[in-house]
């Protein structure tokens, strides 16, 4: 999320696999969030007048999850049981069959901040969709989605809360909001939120060929296409992973996205993973959705 500037952070931390990962924003910019952590007193903690629980301006979204490797933020995720949070598959798919070292922190809302309403958990398990495909060099990413499994449940309170799937190949259109931690500055960084302007296929088509700043890419019509409402926001490459909402329904996941940086009148687009063409993936694995 904008406004924001990188530090940077050795690839070597996540793979050897650099000159991929680049590509795969698992190469942008990444904070040690242990460096900055800063911890609350119980009174402290109390939440206060301005901190709100899900609603038009909250400071805490209790379905969005800061998915970290080694302490270090990863990629964002969206709770949809107590048990298993969704993500996209470019974030994981390097390290397939391992979860040493991926843990799920819920009722987050700042990086490198520790809370009581906080709640830490491993992963026990990484389902890639079978389908996932990346091409660098053809610019191409197909079923950017993946289950994690937690080893142990949240628990499911004002503060951490699982986001409702939508129907079946259901479409959306208007607006929705994207909630993630984009690029970092130092020190406790906040989640950002994004109103995002929702394309159609044909028109993100259109988009995608006439913005020469944009970073051309394959488009699919399991993918969902929008731009910022406001010009002084964008979509970072490292929200990758991070829910798309629209009401209470969780309609996509943050798949591609330009680096953050913000021209002025660009129309700049972002891609999400299109969650209800994957449904029937979900419930093959996600037993308890109902």
């Amino acid at each position: 999320m904008f406004p924001l500037t990188y530090s940077t952070v050795l690839l070597s931390l996540v793979t050897a696999s650099s000159t991929s990962m680049i590509w795969l924003y698992l190469s942008g910019k990444i904070r040690n969030s242990a460096l900055t952590t800063t911890t609350t007193t119980e009174k402290e903690d109390k939440i206060n007048k301005k901190d709100r629980v899900i609603g038009t301006n909250t400071q805490f979204v209790k379905y969005v999850v800061s998915v970290q490797y080694w302490n270090y933020h990863l990629c964002g995720a969206a709770i949809i049981t107590d048990k298993w949070i969704i993500s996209s598959a470019q974030c994981y798919h390097y390290r397939r069959g391992k979860v040493n070292g991926y843990r799920a922190i819920g009722g987050l809302h700042f990086l490198g901040e520790t809370r009581s309403i906080n709640q830490y958990v491993n992963i026990s398990r990484v389902v890639i969709h079978p389908r996932f495909y990346y091409s660098e060099k053809c610019r191409q990413i197909a079923s950017d989605i993946a289950l994690l499994e937690l080893v142990s449940p949240f628990l499911l309170d004002k503060f951490v809360d699982k986001i409702q799937l939508p129907l079946i190949r259901q479409s959306f259109t208007g607006r929705a909001t994207v909630s993630g931690w984009g690029g970092y500055r130092s020190g406790a960084v906040p989640l950002g939120r994004v109103n995002i302007t929702l394309l159609s296929y044909e028109e993100c088509v259109e988009q995608n060929k006439l913005n020469n700043l944009t970073a051309k890419i394959t488009m699919h019509k399991s993918m969902i296409c929008g731009y910022p409402v406001e010009n002084n926001h964008t979509v970072c490459r490292s929200d990758v992973g991070s829910p798309l909402v629209q009401g209470d329904t969780l309609i996509g996941i943050a798949s591609f996205a330009q680096v953050c940086v913000i021209t002025l009148g660009g129309k700049y687009i972002s891609l999400y993973t299109k969650v209800s063409r994957y449904i029937n993936f979900i419930n093959k694995y996600v037993k308890d959705l109902y």
